[in-house]
C-alpha cells in the first residue's frame, strides 16, 4: 500500500529510506510496480546486504554526503519516489 501511494511509474528510481523489514518489503513493491531503479539508504550491513540481494542500490548514509551521492548516481535528477520506512534513518538524515 506505501508503495503505491508513492504513484511509482514505469522506469522511475525510488529511493528507500531503512531496510528493515517493511523497508525490504517497500523495495520488492518499488520493483513490482515498474520502478527501474531503487535506492536502499541505511546503516545496517546486513540490511544493506538483503537490500542488495533483493536488486537495490544501496547507500550507507553514515559513509558519505547522502544528497550529493544520489544525484551523482541519478545524473543530477535524483529519485522520483522516496519511501520512507525507518523513521531512525530519516531523523538521522534530516
Amino acid at each position: 500500500m506505501a508503495a503505491e501511494n508513492c504513484d511509482i511509474k514505469q522506469g522511475q528510481t525510488v529511493a528507500v529510506f531503512g531496510c528493515g523489514p517493511v523497508g525490504l518489503f517497500a523495495i520488492r513493491s518499488a520493483f513490482l510496480l515498474g520502478a527501474e531503479r531503487v535506492i536502499a539508504i541505511d546503516t545496517v550491513p546486513e540490511r544493506l546486504a538483503l537490500a542488495r540481494a533483493s536488486g537495490a542500490e544501496t547507500l550507507d548514509y553514515t559513509a558519505e554526503d547522502l544528497q550529493e551521492r544520489i544525484l551523482v548516481i541519478t545524473n543530477g535528477l535524483g529519485p522520483d519516489a522516496v519511501r520512507q520506512s525507518g523513521w531512525k534513518a530519516m531523523r538521522r538524515v534530516a
